[in-house]
């Protein structure tokens, strides 16, 4: 499935508020997108889903599908990435949500040290 397609589908279940059904389609997709070793794929569903239990205060459902969407990143040597940045965000803020506040400043400190480097790198002017 291509990412276009996906988030089509997805904003049609959420657009009917069929909550449940986005939810087997976002882990049948991490599923398939697993199988196929699709890495791209793998981050979106992990982010989206993870960010799906978020807001459904699921924190211990969310938090690993930050992680893997993380090590996925890194294994396609993306760790240091705006969407790296962004997973982290998303990471960070379950991570507070949950309680785990210890945790939090260190994943802000990574963020920050990766947008600073993507802001002053080579030719950004942002």
């Amino acid at each position: 499935m291509n990412i276009e397609n996906f988030y089509q589908a997805l904003d049609n279940f959420f657009m009917e508020k069929k909550i449940d059904k986005a939810e087997l389609f976002l882990k049948d997709t991490l599923s398939e997108a697993e199988a196929a070793e699709d890495f791209g794929l793998i981050i979106v569903a992990c982010n989206e889903l993870g960010g799906l239990y978020r807001v459904l205060s699921r924190y211990d459902e969310g938090m690993p599908l930050y992680e893997k969407a993380l090590e996925s990143l890194r294994r396609i040597g993306d760790a240091e990435s705006e969407n790296y940045a962004t997973t982290l965000i998303n990471y960070a803020t379950i991570l507070s949500m949950s309680g785990r506040h210890e945790e939090v400043l260190d994943k802000y400190k990574e963020v920050v040290r990766i947008l600073m480097r993507q802001c002053f790198s080579a030719g950004s002017f942002r």
